[in-house]
């Protein structure tokens, strides 16, 4: 897969939602895979912040959404909104709290409720940042250990040192296509998946081991 950001043609949309508690670097995530920029003066997003790039997998083009939610606990209501259309949840964290594991379980619970009423499939990837400050092999296992029994793709980055934010998303991407394109339909001439499938096979991506 090779990345494209001035490409204007496209034939697939992928709209990934990015989330997770306030200070996790979300909005690094995005801004160093978007623009390969980091900052550590960016402000608090409010609401939600809109990015996008456009791939290539196996050929075909494929524009990511990027919308980076707020983290904060009093917008955790609107951010349910924004899983329409969506196809691919990145949950963020850089630690492995109790806080923050019950976070990812929030949103998992959160799409499932939502998939009673809109029946589609939502890919998952959890997303450990700070990975050059984070040295804790048996946390970083635990994280990994919990992704592999849920079915949620994990990945280790630093969005700091640009470290697997590439990766991550390429993988992610990848995955997705090969999940779903078969399964698209063409809507004002661009595919977008409309698909519903059954919860995704097992898979074990993790780039970064801490030794």
């Amino acid at each position: 897969m090779t990345d494209n950001k001035t490409n204007k043609h496209f034939d697939y949309i992928y709209k990934y939602v990015v989330i997770g508690e306030a200070g996790v670097g979300k909005t690094s995530l995005a801004r160093q895979y978007v623009y390969n920029d980091y900052n550590d003066n960016y402000n608090t997003t409010i609401g939600v912040d809109f990015s996008c790039k456009t791939v290539f997998v196996e050929d075909t083009s494929v524009k990511i959404q990027i919308w980076d939610t707020a983290g904060q606990e009093a917008f955790r209501s609107i951010i349910n909104t924004y899983f329409k259309d969506t196809i691919g949840v990145i949950i963020v964290i850089d630690d492995y709290t109790n806080e923050q594991l019950e976070n990812i379980k929030y949103w998992q619970n959160e799409y499932y409720k939502k998939q009673i009423r809109e029946p589609k499939n939502i890919y998952f990837m959890v997303v450990l940042n700070k990975l050059d400050s984070f040295h804790d092999k048996a946390r970083f296992d635990l994280i990994q250990d919990y992704c592999d029994d849920n079915n949620i793709i994990f990945y280790g980055v630093s969005a700091k040192t640009g470290c697997n934010v590439n990766e991550c998303f390429r993988k992610f991407t990848q995955y997705i296509y090969q999940q779903t394109k078969d399964s698209t339909v063409k809507i004002n001439g661009i595919k977008k998946c409309t698909v519903e499938l059954d919860k995704p096979k097992q898979l074990r991506y993790t780039c970064c081991k801490i030794v």
